[in-house]
């Protein structure tokens, strides 16, 4: 079985994760010097592009109460991530890298609700 000649998925998906190293303490700082060590450690070139900033990021995040923006989506601490989102986008592409935040729908941070049976 071979794959299509495309170019396509020559790899699957490959990042890295804040949370097992930070948990919710993942900030401005630590992202610019993770996209850093990503190029000079060669886990880019090797494939790994996606820098996932799992938890911690969203306004809210220490008090439990999500803060959202007129559209509903969750807002950026400004005390962790003063230049922004945008820019972390922008630097991270400088460096051939792509951020990706992970996102929740609930309303209130903490564990999942247990399914009902």
């Amino acid at each position: 079985c071979r794959g299509l000649e495309n170019g396509l998925a020559r790899t699957p998906p490959m990042g890295w994760s804040s949370w097992n190293a930070f948990g919710r303490d993942f900030n401005e700082s630590v992202f610019y010097g993770t996209a850093d060590a990503m190029v000079s450690n060669g886990m880019r070139d090797a494939g790994y592009e996606y820098i996932n900033v799992d938890g911690g990021w969203w306004e809210g995040v220490d008090t439990g109460h999500i803060v959202r923006n007129a559209t509903g989506h969750m807002t950026w601490d400004r005390q962790k991530y003063p230049k922004g989102s945008t820019t972390s986008t922008v630097a991270a592409s400088s460096t051939g890298t792509t951020r990706t935040p992970a996102s929740r729908r609930a309303t209130e941070t903490g564990p999942c609700p247990k399914a009902s049976s």
